[in-house]
């Protein structure tokens, strides 16, 4: 997703929304963090307008994250960071810490690729849950 881990945190912890679809129109962009007192300004001022061109989707918790993973384009962003990996830091001696980390990004989407499996599959929709008759009783100490 190219996103830190805190801002993913925040948005599968509900502290922030994420623009998953942006027009042109406006000033946000694709994977934008909003507060929630700045979407709901936003929200507010767009639903006032009531303008059809302005196509803003807006998403929250583990659903906007699977959204996101769901429009990665593996194959564009395996050619990208293949083009850069072609073309290391001059000191390649001491590899610097956004090149690896650019490398590790290739190595698992390209076992992405390689397995056909989708990212977005990561994100659970269904909980699998054993039923009490199912589930070992285990005995705990002390009573």
């Amino acid at each position: 997703l190219d996103l830190k881990v805190k801002e993913i945190e925040k948005i599968v912890y509900f502290h922030s929304y994420v623009i998953t679809q942006s027009s042109k129109d406006n000033n946000l962009k694709y994977k934008q963090l909003l507060e929630g007192y700045e979407w709901k300004s936003l929200e507010e001022e767009i639903y006032q307008n009531q303008d059809e061109n302005n196509q803003i989707e807006v998403g929250i918790g583990a659903e906007a994250i699977q959204k996101l993973l769901k429009d990665l384009d593996l194959e564009y962003i395996a050619g990208t960071l293949r083009s850069e990996a072609t073309s290391p830091p001059k000191n390649f001696k001491t590899p610097s810490l956004t090149f690896n980390k650019k490398m590790k990004r290739l190595r698992l989407i390209e076992n992405f690729i390689s397995t056909g499996a989708d990212p977005s599959w990561m994100v659970f929709t269904v909980i699998p849950v054993i039923p009490p008759d199912l589930r070992p009783m285990v005995q705990l100490d002390g009573g």
